[in-house]
């Protein structure tokens, strides 16, 4: 090795050392390429440590030259390990051409405008049902007949010239047929009330408010106009009534100061309309037919008919139900006779039949012969007792199973409702007041003697009378106040009398015992309801407590925590720790339905509405004049005097489950909702009772219960009550006990159909530190026994100011531990321990009506 190196290092050039390299033998050949491969890598690991250049993270790196052609080893180098996708055999068949697609996208626009002008031409056509218009008034004109004026001129446009219309009346509907545009409107006037106007809403196409120029909005107006922007709002135009002999100029202040105060309430394309002369009022007409229809989703996909004649028919067998007879004009989609009606404030019913009716307005009709076909009752459909919806709303539970002496829901309803009457009889009694005064004086004059010259008298005053004779004397003690000192009798029968400073004097024959009604504070005081105050009292308190504290609560002294909080459990992540849904369910969770997939399902249920169109057995089409006969409908149930719109249920919105509202809180309303309150539910369909359970609207499986619905919040209420398929509206009410009025609480839509929301109640117990040692601490106050600790020892803890840690040990016999925690504690802070319960709504459903 070292002559080869020798003899390598000593040539004169390196043709001479190539020359050696030839002449050495072949062993020395491989050993001198080993050395020099050897040396090599040491030069280069000398460069790499000394004197090369390596460029820092800071060293400028500039952008690759953008070309768009690469050469092909280039192509290759990129393409290498990579297939080409596998083209179907037809793809170049089905791609099509630039001129294809813009041949394409005309057409379907061509078709989406034929379509809009078919739907167009159908509203009030002969084939459709008539086009409904609802007159509503706002304000002073809901009262001094305004609604029935307008709606009297819009009649009398819509007949056209020369034809006659019958006076309008509530509850009464007009239809009349315009030969020259061909269009059949219905012009139709509720009773001014909240719960009639939004009844009837809920089937007009068209909404006419009718305002007086410079009216103010006042507290019902605003409570309607809130009520029907979450309900759904119709076509809406505006009358202005305006005074007699108004310029154009007052006109247009006139406007402009209606549409200033609706502007909140109502859409920018609102139209504004005059009715001075009978050209303003076919305007009016023409203006309404021939306005753009807005849909209101949630009624569309359901058939419902506005009822324009109610009868009534007494079962022989059962005289407190019978048939229900409603007669209207079929609107939305068609009617099933298999499918199960609704009616407001009684549930849900079968279908007995479905028969023809004689069409108020049908312009086909020429004749008498015409007129005696069409009063022949020709049955339409009935429904297939295979095919017909189940009334049954309930998983049935074997009643044995828990059975109890404990009175039922119904009875302790009707106890509460009669003690509830009692005491409102009760404050209804007048309290009168007996005084005795000269004779000519009045009640004023008698009302400014003082109290304590005056004796109050709580029964009847024909009594205290009577009593009196009974005696057999008129004794002055029994009617004066001011004692034996104030009152002095004379030989000759004479006496004075003294009210306060007031000495009167006179006979007995010369004073009249008059009834005074009791002063305005005590009749105050007897109407109020205490018990109701200290209610209110208590429960704003805790909604402020829960609001400034929330969730806290005092571990009790007296009682272990661990048999207290035993329904408890401590979770690491409120949103990733595991709770299955299926655990210890109440006994209500047994009576009711669960979809496996509710979208599917609603998705499934209305596209079978679109193949039940396409059938004509059993199934009434849209537009037709028909009397729907409902069977096994209470007797009391429903009011003639109040329009009634009867709504064809979809499949299975007759069962039980669990619905989540989400609710926003009224700005009116400033006063907190508790938890299982029953509140007043209005959905687009039904309205009810219950008793909602608040939760948090967050994203995930579990969610955090609210005690208190607190003002300007949102929230999602959970309730038992019958499948209603989205969109559904909701609004809430509170209803008052005493007088039976209502207050819009709340806001909102349907959020999901889901028995497995997790609502889990959280409740943090509280210790305070007692001494600090940097990541440790002494905790007192959060138990009371070391039992405690050690039971809740797993549970984890967090502080107020973000801290994490853990029980280490107990501390004594007096509840005090050593906590440890991530980082150095502040002595300012407050430990806390949360623990969770899953809590349930409670089964308080019940059919209602508003008042």
């Amino acid at each position: 090795r070292a002559r080869a190196r020798r003899q390598c290092s000593f040539s004169s050039s390196p043709q001479e050392a190539i020359l050696l390299r030839h002449q050495l033998p072949l062993h020395q050949k491989r050993l001198l390429a080993f050395i020099h491969f050897i040396s090599s890598l040491r030069l280069r690991n000398m460069g790499d440590r000394g004197g090369g250049h390596r460029p820092g993270h800071l060293a400028q790196s500039n952008k690759a030259h953008k070309t768009k052609h690469r050469t092909k080893g280039q192509l290759d180098a990129s393409a290498r390990g990579k297939l080409e996708r596998l083209r179907p055999t037809n793809a170049k068949r089905l791609q099509m051409t630039k001129d294809s697609r813009r041949l394409q996208a005309r057409q379907l626009r061509h078709n989406k405008r034929e379509s809009t002008k078919d739907r167009k031409r159908e509203v009030g056509s002969t084939g459709a049902p008539p086009h409904l218009v609802a007159f509503v008034g706002l304000g002073p004109s809901a009262h001094d007949g305004g609604v029935v004026e307008a709606a009297q001129a819009y009649a009398r446009a819509a007949a056209g010239e020369g034809a006659d219309v019958s006076p309008l009346a509530a509850c009464q509907p007009v239809t009349v047929y315009h030969a020259k545009h061909r269009q059949r409107s219905t012009a139709y006037v509720p009773p001014q009330t909240l719960e009639c106007r939004l009844e009837t809403c809920k089937a007009a196409d068209s909404l006419v408010l009718v305002v007086n120029a410079g009216f103010p909005v006042d507290q019902d107006s605003e409570m309607f106009l809130t009520c029907l922007g979450t309900q759904g709002i119709p076509t809406v135009s505006v009358v202005v009534r305006t005074p007699e002999h108004t310029d154009a100029k007052q006109r247009a202040a006139a406007k402009k100061h209606v549409f200033d105060t609706l502007e909140p309430w109502l859409a920018s394309e609102t139209k504004f309309f005059f009715l001075d002369t009978p050209k303003d009022a076919d305007l009016f007409f023409w203006g309404v037919i021939n306005r753009k229809r807005r849909r209101v989703r949630w009624r569309d996909s359901r058939s419902h008919m506005l009822a324009e004649r109610l009868d009534f028919e007494v079962d022989p067998t059962d005289a407190s139900k019978g048939t229900l007879l409603v007669t209207g004009y079929v609107r939305g989609r068609v009617f099933d006779a298999n499918r199960l009606v609704h009616v407001r404030g009684l549930g849900a019913f079968a279908v007995e039949r479905v028969d023809s009716a004689q069409d108020p307005c049908n312009p086909r009709q020429r004749s008498r012969r015409d007129a005696e076909m069409a009063g022949e009752v020709e049955t339409l459909a009935r429904p297939v007792p295979a095919l017909q919806e189940s009334l049954q709303s309930e998983v049935p539970i074997d009643p044995l199973a828990a059975e109890q002496t404990w009175p039922t829901e119904e009875e302790l309803a009707e106890a509460e409702e009669a003690g509830r009457r009692k005491q409102v009889e009760e404050f209804a009694m007048p309290k009168k007041k007996l005084v005795k005064v000269p004779k000519g004086w009045s009640a004023y004059q008698a009302s400014w003697i003082p109290d304590e010259d005056l004796e109050e008298a709580d029964g009847d005053i024909s009594m205290e009378s009577s009593s009196e004779d009974e005696d057999g004397m008129d004794d002055d003690e029994d009617v004066q106040m001011g004692g034996s000192d104030d009152e002095m009798t004379d030989v000759q029968g004479s006496k004075s009398v003294h009210f306060g400073k007031l000495e009167i004097m006179g006979s007995d024959d010369e004073y009249e015992t008059i009834a005074l009604d009791k002063d305005q504070d005590e009749e105050y005081d007897q109407t109020m309801d205490m018990d109701e105050e200290e209610d209110f009292r208590a429960k704003f308190l805790a909604a402020k407590e829960d609001r400034q504290f929330p969730d806290e609560v005092d571990t009790p002294m007296d009682k272990p925590a661990r048999i207290r909080f035993w329904k408890y459990r401590g979770l690491a992540s409120i949103r990733h720790s595991d709770w299955d849904p299926k655990e210890e369910l109440p006994v209500d969770y047994g009576r009711i339905f669960q979809f496996q997939n509710f979208m599917h399902t609603r998705r499934r249920v209305l596209n079978a509405m679109h193949d039940d169109d396409m059938e004509t057995e059993n199934i009434v089409a849209s537009g037709a004049y028909v009397t729907v006969r409902v069977a096994n409908v209470p007797a009391h149930g429903v009011d003639p005097r109040k329009p009634l719109v009867l709504f064809s249920l979809l499949k299975h919105e007759n069962k039980m489950s669990v619905l989540n509202f989400k609710l926003k809180m009224h700005p009116n309303c400033t006063t907190p909702i508790k938890s299982k309150e029953r509140l007043l539910f209005v959905t687009g369909v039904r309205t009810f009772v219950a008793g909602a359970v608040f939760s948090e609207h967050t994203l995930g499986k579990k969610h955090k219960f609210e005690r208190f619905f607190q003002p300007g919040s949102v929230a999602v209420a959970s309730v038992f009550a019958p499948v209603h398929f989205p969109p559904g509206p909701v609004l809430v009410f509170r209803q008052d006990p005493l007088t039976h009025s209502v207050q819009l609480v709340a806001t909102g839509s349907l959020l999901s159909v889901n028995p497995d929301r997790i609502i889990l109640k959280r409740i943090r117990l509280s210790g305070h530190p007692m001494k600090i040692n940097k990541r440790s601490a002494c905790v007192r106050y959060m138990f009371f026994n070391p039992d405690d600790i050690h039971w809740f020892k797993p549970v984890e803890l967090c502080t107020k100011m973000g801290r994490r840690g853990h029980i280490k040990e107990s501390l004594g016999t007096h509840g005090h531990m050593k906590c440890v925690f991530d980082g150095p504690l502040n002595a300012q802070d407050t430990i806390m321990m949360n623990l969770y319960k899953r809590v349930y709504p409670k089964w308080t459903y019940a059919e209602a009506t508003l008042p």
